[in-house]
């Protein structure tokens, strides 16, 4: 991604791609930004993974009101992305992703 052209104009592109994070920690977590939306999913490399969490980032900053329970089309392109774009060496394998 070229960020310069933004930076200079402070005009923003649209994505051609989901943004995705992993991380180790909170047990292993996942994250995937899908629009004006954030899912997520934490303690994946543990025995009991959390529950998928949805926020509208665009409103709730903060993150504080989980819409998971309305969103089930947002987890399960989530769930698509990730088996797509993890690979081997990631900190969550993609073997662990599951609706």
């Amino acid at each position: 991604v070229n960020l310069w052209d933004g930076l200079v104009t402070g005009e923003s592109s649209a994505r051609s791609r989901p943004m995705v994070w992993t991380s180790r920690r909170f047990g292993g977590q996942v994250a995937v930004r899908l629009g004006d939306y954030k899912v997520m999913r934490q303690g994946l490399n543990t025995s009991q993974p959390g529950q998928w969490e949805v926020y509208n980032i665009a409103r709730d900053e903060e993150e504080s009101a989980n819409l998971a329970g309305g969103k089930p089309e947002l987890i399960d392109q989530a769930v698509a992305v990730l088996k797509s774009e993890l690979g081997p060496g990631s900190a969550v394998p993609a073997s662990k992703i599951s609706r």
